[in-house]
């Protein structure tokens, strides 16, 4: 449109739109107009004679005019604004914004606007429009008969005789002003769900390395533990070896656990041919001379489990060469259900006056 206007002469000055414009309904100081460069859109050679003897033009010829058709065939929403800031034509664009888009003719344009700061704000920039006679732009809210759009608002002053009006066309945004916000939201929801996740993952950090300081705490105790378990085994066989008398500890399986160095040479076994404790106690006493079926339940018979004191217990075994000899056993059974046997061999001279336990 401004391309056929300009080839009919009928502009005051080629408009060169701005290509920062503003994009904020904002007020701002005039500027003095001598100091203005104008922007104005002549339309006098539109129209015939329809003037007042004062140069007003009469609007009420306006919409059977070409330049009325013109505006009507326009598929964008547009406004004519008189200077008393008040509507006084839309095209039929703006149907698309409200049916009853004819009620707005007449009406300020600042009560489109729906809040009154930003009302107060269209109508300084509209003093401008007016005043500079420069094409502006602002985005922002309109209200049909309460059926809201935002809108990119496109302001222009327009001549016709010696009034002034401007034009504004509304490039609806609403859709993609929409799309906006709900990607704003969803970008909020994601980063929050982001903030949550970084907060989960730095306390799940926090949690592992306490986990793993009381991991490491735990097995330095387990190891100071096996490490005194250790030395009260080497303290334990060091007095066992020192004692003048045969030791065994035999599990619950009847296996050997321990055996000290005088119960190997008692018994003629040493660790590299060294029998399970029941083919022990069936090689020590024949099958024909035996009273228990297993060592279990010889050693559960003599064991020391009442907290008394148990006399020693004499019984006539064979050893390994088939030398037969009295010794003296002892049982004792440990918290951990193991047995701790002692075994002195008796003198001959003392055997003779000791008698033997059947096994």
């Amino acid at each position: 449109m401004w391309r056929i206007l300009r080839d009919r002469g009928m502009i005051d000055k080629e408009i060169e739109v701005s290509s920062t414009p503003e994009h904020v309904m904002c007020a701002e100081p005039l500027p003095d107009e001598t100091e203005l460069c104008t922007q104005t859109v002549d339309l006098d050679q539109w129209f015939s004679s329809d003037l007042t003897s004062s140069g007003s033009f009469d609007l009420g010829i306006l919409a059977i005019e070409a330049f009325g058709k013109l505006l009507d065939a326009l598929p964008i929403p547009t406004l004519l604004v008189d200077g008393s800031y008040s509507v006084v034509f839309v095209n039929r664009a703006c149907g698309k914004i409200s049916p009853n888009y004819d009620k707005v003719r007449g009406v300020p344009f600042a009560t489109l606007v729906p809040r009154p700061r930003n009302a107060e704000k269209a109508q300084l920039l509209l003093r401008r429009v007016f005043s500079t006679r420069k094409p502006h732009v602002a985005d922002g809210i309109l209200e049909f008969e309460t059926k809201k759009v935002w809108g990119r608002l496109h302001f222009s002053s327009i001549r016709i005789g010696r009034d002034r009006y401007t034009m504004i066309l509304v490039e609806d945004l609403t859709s993609e002003r929409t799309q906006l916000l709900l990607n704003q939201r969803d970008w909020k929801q994601i980063r929050r769900k982001l903030e949550e996740l970084e907060k989960l993952a730095s306390d799940s950090s926090e949690e592992r390395m306490a986990t793993a300081d009381r991991l490491e705490k735990e097995l330095t105790r387990h190891e100071r533990t096996r490490e005194s378990l250790r030395d009260a085994r080497r303290k334990f066989d060091a007095l066992t070896e020192q004692i003048p008398f045969g030791v065994a500890v035999i599990d619950t399986e009847g296996g050997f656990r321990y055996l000290n160095g005088k119960f190997k040479e008692l018994f003629g076994w040493h660790s590299e041919s060294l029998p399970h404790g029941t083919e022990w106690f069936t090689r020590i006493l024949p099958e024909t001379d035996r009273t228990y079926g297993t060592v279990l339940e010889w050693l559960e018979a003599i064991s020391v489990n009442d907290g008394r004191e148990r006399e020693l217990r004499t019984f006539e075994v064979v050893l390994r060469e088939g030398d037969r000899i009295t010794v003296a056993f002892r049982s004792v059974k440990l918290p951990d259900g193991d047995y701790l046997v002692t075994c002195k061999p008796l003198p001959p001279s003392t055997a003779e006056l000791v008698p033997s336990d059947p096994l």
